[in-house]
């Protein structure tokens, strides 16, 4: 009796190492199941991300040009901010090279003749220093320093158009106009021969550059007065300093006249 309870302990044994081992089978199996479902969602993902960056079709057919897209897959991009600056850059070298290659306005066409060479050469040297960075034009603006360039420019366009120096300031005044627009700064220069326009601008009795003495802007303003106009219109002569404007988040936080120079009895 003794030995047979001893054989079924021993079947007991080997059952229960049976079970055990079958057990651990199982979970090896659902482990290996599991790893192999993830495996296999990973290769979907994968094999989308292929399919997307090179054009696979529906059908597993690559697109001809796969070479191509791959390369404009992982190439870097370029960031858009250092593309910006270079355009800066460029676009400032290229109204150094214009003003560069004309003579300072006629200062005896135009006013100005005894330092209009030198407001020439500083304005060179003014968009020089800016190089790639705009960040500095509000306070040149506020400052003043860019009065020049805009009274200047539109003098130029208005009395002498055809000079080589008009392009040459049209095109400076308009690039510093689209760089502070971009910072948020909206530019008023009322044009010579126009209407004053009261609100938009303040006028001023000054006249330094003695414009009062100079033909060809005389000859220029009388032809303008032989239009019909009102006894209360009052042209015009220069623009001695923008306006402006700076908007920030849709409101105006700091604001300045347009200052005039106005055709009065005393011309």
């Amino acid at each position: 009796m003794a030995a047979d309870w001893t054989v079924l302990a021993g079947f007991g044994v080997v059952i229960a190492g049976l079970l055990l081992a079958l057990v651990s089978a199982l979970r090896t199996s659902r482990a290996r199941q599991n790893r192999v479902r993830q495996l296999e969602q990973t290769n979907r993902k994968r094999m989308t991300q292929i399919a997307e960056v090179c054009g696979w079709d529906e059908n597993g057919r690559f697109p001809d040009n796969l070479a191509e897209a791959i390369r404009a897959a992982v190439t870097p991009q370029p960031d858009p901010s250092a593309a910006g600056a270079q355009a800066v850059s460029s676009a400032l070298k290229l109204a150094v090279e214009k003003l560069s290659a004309t003579e300072a306005p006629d200062g005896e066409q135009l006013g100005g003749a005894s330092f209009v060479q030198e407001r020439h050469a500083r304005l060179i040297e003014l968009l020089i220093s800016l190089d790639a960075s705009s960040e500095a034009l509000p306070a040149i603006l506020t400052n003043q320093q860019l009065d020049y360039l805009f009274r200047m420019g539109a003098r130029l366009e208005a009395y002498t158009p055809k000079a080589p120096q008009t392009a040459a300031y049209g095109f400076a005044a308009g690039l510093v106009r689209a760089l502070l627009h971009d910072q948020g700064f909206t530019l008023s220069t009322p044009r010579p021969l126009g209407l004053l326009e009261l609100g938009r601008a303040e006028p001023v009795g000054e006249d330094p550059d003695g414009l009062r003495q100079v033909p060809v802007i005389r000859e220029t303003l009388r032809a303008a007065m032989g239009v019909e106009r009102s006894s209360e219109d009052r042209i015009v002569v220069d623009c001695v300093s923008p306006g402006w404007q700076q908007v920030q988040d849709g409101k105006v936080v700091q604001s300045q006249l347009a200052r005039v120079l106005v055709m009065d009895r005393s011309w």
